[in-house]
């Protein structure tokens, strides 16, 4: 090739590129990927073009091809941090923990200032059977030394009116407006609020908007779309509403704005439902929960002060539920065990545990169902690690993503649930609940895994909760060979749960307001921030 040739293939690389830039960032993803292709037949070792097609891939749920791509990309340029934090998410996905968690140090090595990154390892950690709260609490604290602190210098003076009881303005700052199962957590407080004693602001991160997104919007006194400020922006905006109690949704989560929270856009903040666990930011003045969660002697793995609820949450299931299939284990004659949580979470010690269920009950299956299992990798990882300890591919079902309806309807496959460890399900769980099929799980010891045992203890079926691993291996056979008592237990669970606690949006509801309340008081006369229990 001569240099003329060789400058002119240039030059049309980098208008490909550019082309594709500007069609991922409109959303036009099938086009970027088509455009990404013609940058690599030009030129096969492109970075860029590499990395953009392994991100939509991730974004469309091909799991394998995104982790092929990035892959290739950090082959060729190692230090790309940006990849190699994307490349977690997919080995997050597809359960492959440990990897991803790996992917996340290197890539905050190489850049230090990645508050990000930092945060997806504190959601890797969190799923890790080998963490504990004060493993936990540790990174966040040195997340929050690294990016957080520095802004506590320079916290404005906020004039909001010190009135104790006047109508309150409350924020919630989430980044999850959407189908996503934390908005199944926090809608029935957004609906539930009396207006004339709280006005309603929403800050949303979401950049491509839905049916949830604006099913939220209709709940807000006022709407603010924030995906595309910065944490400055944000926690300007939010000074200038004039919010008087700012409420973070989404923890470490993806999107959060923890950032815009360490800048004290309120007087008041706290962090609920969105995200279990604490924050570990300075800034974060409460966190929303139960004394099964936090109880005393767990408060020093918290920056943030407990505020207890009787209920640690409620749950916006829907109404237009599939219906519920009689016991399968009746037509079918054999019992199917089964988990349709979040791929991540099946980690190493979910397996060992499983494997110990399936071998003391020999004549039972398992089926299991997350968007996870679209990747050949991950389904031919999956069956593998269980063949090695001796079960027998025939006994195991895996499916893949789907809708929500066809995801809740999936548990009429089920006979029993079982929960995984060391997180345990939440909004998982609670869908379980409502289609009548309860889970076998293990008291945790680390907040993510106590926080299902709380719900459990609400619905009223703490038989079903495990002190150790050996009753919980105990318990699951022993509910295999029970299958009348199931299959009554399944017709009449969706109405227990709906009279339960954890079924009373209005109660509920009312019990944070009264908790808003008690935060607000406090700031109007000068105390600290210091735990307190709300009682109904």
């Amino acid at each position: 090739m001569n240099d003329a040739s060789a400058v002119k293939d240039e030059e049309r690389v980098k208008t490909l590129f550019n082309r594709a830039l500007k069609e991922h960032g409109s959303g036009k993803f099938d086009l970027a990927v088509a455009t990404c292709r013609e940058v690599l037949a030009i030129r096969s070792d492109h970075v860029g073009a590499l990395h953009m097609i392994g991100v939509i891939s991730y974004v469309q749920g091909q799991w394998d091809r995104a982790e092929e791509m990035i892959s290739r990309a950090l082959d060729i340029r190692p230090g790309m941090s940006d990849a190699l934090n994307n490349l977690s998410l997919v080995l997050q996905v597809q359960g492959k923990v440990d990897q991803a968690i790996e992917a996340l140090r290197k890539a905050i090595t190489l850049k230090p200032d990645f508050p990000v990154a930092h945060s997806n390892l504190i959601y890797s950690l969190d799923h890790h059977p080998q963490t504990d709260d004060e493993v936990c609490f540790r990174e966040r604290r040195l997340w929050n030394d690294r990016y957080a602190r520095r802004y506590g210098a320079l916290q404005p003076a906020l004039k909001n009116d010190r009135n104790p009881e006047r109508r309150l303005r409350v924020g919630y700052v989430s980044g999850d407006y959407r189908n996503h199962s934390a908005a199944f957590l926090f809608i029935p407080i957004l609906f539930g609020h009396d207006r004339t004693r709280f006005e309603v602001v929403c800050y949303s991160g979401v950049k491509t908007p839905d049916q949830m997104t604006e099913r939220c919007k209709r709940a807000a006194n006022l709407w603010r779309d924030i995906a595309h400020l910065s944490d400055e922006q944000v926690a300007e905006t939010i000074r200038s509403d004039r919010i008087d109690i700012l409420i973070d949704l989404s923890g470490h989560s993806e999107a959060n704005r923890l950032l815009a929270f360490a800048r004290r856009a309120a007087p008041v903040q706290m962090t609920a439902w969105g995200y279990a666990n604490g924050t570990g930011v300075d800034a974060m003045d409460y966190i929303l929960t139960d004394a099964i969660c936090v109880p005393p002697e767990a408060e020093k793995y918290y920056a943030e002060k407990p505020v207890r609820l009787p209920v640690l949450a409620v749950f916006g299931l829907p109404d237009n539920a599939p219906a519920v299939d009689p016991l399968p284990a009746k037509a079918r004659g054999y019992f199917t065990f089964g988990s349709l949580n979040r791929t991540s979470k099946l980690t190493a010690s979910t397996i060992a545990l499983w494997t110990r269920v399936l071998k003391a009950a020999p004549d039972t299956r398992l089926y299991l169902k997350d968007r996870g299992f679209d990747s050949t990798a991950a389904r031919l990882r999956l069956l593998d690690l269980f063949a090695k300890e001796g079960i027998a591919r025939t006994r195991i079902e895996l499916a893949g993503g789907s809708t929500r309806m066809e995801h809740m309807r999936a548990y009429n496959n089920l006979d029993l649930a079982l929960d995984p460890i060391p997180a345990g399900g939440g909004m998982t769980l609670a869908e379980g609940l409502w289609m009548c099929v309860p889970p076998i799980l293990l008291l945790g010891g680390q907040l993510s895994g106590r926080g299902p045992s709380s719900i459990m203890a609400t619905a009223g079926l703490a038989a079903f909760v495990a002190r150790s691993e050996d009753e919980y291996v105990e318990k699951a056979v022993a509910w295999s060979k029970r299958a009348d008592e199931l299959a009554a237990l399944r017709v009449g669970l969706r109405e227990q749960v709906r009279k339960s606690p954890i079924g009373d949006h209005k109660a509920y509801v009312r019990m944070v307001e009264i908790a808003y309340r008690e935060m607000w008081r406090r700031w109007c006369i000068g105390l600290p921030p210091a735990p307190f229990e709300v009682r109904p």
